[in-house]
């Protein structure tokens, strides 16, 4: 493998198809499904709108894996800087762990998964996951609520699959879970900065409070006052 092949970098995108109803659950039971949903929308188009600039690779991996194209209309605008694909079945860290076999069997070096509902991640935070994986097997994101919004692997990173086995998915104990995989596999993993994803009320509150874009946080106004 030649120099330019084996740095090769892969961004993926974890997403669920947007339906109303289908996503962000935890958020309707306080806000309304029509509420959730186009929180929903805002935050895929902004995480999606941070990607779109970053490395020349970058896949929409989505859930479930089977859609209409009338099933994706909402994200068409953002559509055409991605490569859509499915998400395998299974639990998510046997999603993500397909994922990666993906990545590195298509001839990737470094791949890195997020989430698509992190309000606040940068493209200068995705980059930064990619160059600490020049000298570094893992990079994680850590989300305030237990989990992880980012995480990266280089093709080197020997044992790299355990990293998604029994882990305690859905729980705030994912992190916890991986890191103590990470230092079992031997690995040499970096954190990044924390950030939090977008499930209650409270979260809404903290995104309006530090968001930037003035026209989100007059989206996130209407939604806190019609949620009450």
């Amino acid at each position: 493998m030649d120099d330019n092949a084996y740095h090769k970098k892969a961004l993926l995108v974890f997403s669920r198809l947007p339906r109303k109803g289908f996503v962000k659950s935890r958020l309707a039971a306080h806000i309304g499904a029509q509420s959730a949903f186009d929180c929903f929308l805002k935050l895929s188009s902004r995480c999606l709108g941070a990607a779109s600039g970053v490395c020349s690779a970058r896949f929409l991996y989505l859930y479930p894996g089977c859609w209409a194209s009338g099933d994706i209309d909402p994200l068409r605008p953002v559509l055409s800087y991605f490569r859509l694909r499915a998400q395998k079945p299974g639990n998510l860290g046997e999603k993500m762990s397909a994922a990666f076999y993906d990545m590195f069997s298509q001839g990737y070096s470094r791949a890195v998964i997020i989430g698509a509902d992190i309000p606040l991640i940068t493209a200068q935070i995705i980059e930064r996951a990619f160059s600490l994986l020049e000298t570094r097997d893992v990079v994680l994101g850590p989300a305030f609520d237990g989990g992880y919004y980012l995480i990266g692997i280089r093709v080197e990173s020997k044992g790299w699959p355990v990293l998604f086995e029994e882990v305690r998915w859905g729980t705030d104990m994912v992190l916890e879970d991986t890191l103590k995989k990470v230092a079992k596999t031997g690995l040499n993993p970096v954190l990044l900065e924390p950030l939090f994803d977008v499930d209650t009320r409270d979260d809404l509150w903290r995104w309006r409070e530090e968001e930037k874009d003035a026209d989100i946080r007059t989206f996130l106004d209407k939604v806190l006052k019609k949620a009450g």
